[in-house]
């Protein structure tokens, strides 16, 4: 895990398009964030990795399509399924992987503001914890 080059929200999602998204996610459920506009945009603040894991998306045969992640989960915190400081790139195994596990309760790394070089180390093949946040 690498820190992550923030860029701007995308000039599509404005204000409004963000709480027409949010309003019709709230009510039916509906995958509301799968924008080209939006996943172009999180594929370039990563250069088209996974956020987590590094692996690159979109490769054929590999990881075919990249999925958004909430950083703190829609299922939790729904207001924020559009939010453009809560999405980040994601393949699907790390995505699985994370589920719904509820970072603002049990903070993790974001690499997209932090940078994980200040939690953990590499040693030996195994990553070492320096933060609470590192282990």
């Amino acid at each position: 895990m690498i820190r992550l080059q923030d860029l701007p929200c995308p000039a599509e999602l404005t204000e409004e398009v963000v709480a027409h998204l949010t309003e019709k996610f709230q009510k039916t459920g509906n995958s509301v964030w799968k924008k080209e506009f939006i996943a172009k945009q999180l594929l370039a603040l990563s250069n088209g990795k996974c956020c987590f894991s590094e692996c690159k998306l979109q490769e054929e045969g590999k990881y075919p399509e990249a999925e958004v992640e909430y950083f703190a989960p829609k299922s939790l915190y729904p207001e924020e399924v559009v939010k453009w400081e809560n999405l980040l790139p994601i393949s699907s195994a790390c995505n699985k992987a994370k589920g719904d596990y509820d970072t603002k309760i049990e903070p993790i790394i974001n690499p997209r503001y932090e940078d994980p070089k200040d939690h953990f180390y590499f040693q030996g093949y195994r990553f070492r914890p320096k933060t609470e946040k590192g282990s």
